[in-house]
């Protein structure tokens, strides 16, 4: 597993790992509740395939000016 955390206008949190991946039928609860969170900062949360095996989850939203 690889978690990067990078901060510029956004901050920006990717965690990947080399598993099976996620099965289509997964109860998504957290996921949606990861999805509204960035959608309520402005930003975004995609969770997609990480190759050749895994799933890699990127949650990004704008960070307030100083």
């Amino acid at each position: 597993m690889a978690v990067t955390v990078s901060v510029d206008d956004d901050l920006t949190i990717d965690v990947a790992d080399d598993g099976v991946g996620l099965p289509r039928a997964v109860a998504r609860s957290g996921l949606h509740n990861l999805t509204v969170r960035a959608e309520q900062a402005g930003g975004t949360c995609t969770v997609a395939p990480h190759e050749p095996t895994g799933t890699r989850l990127t949650w990004t939203a704008p960070l307030p000016e100083p």
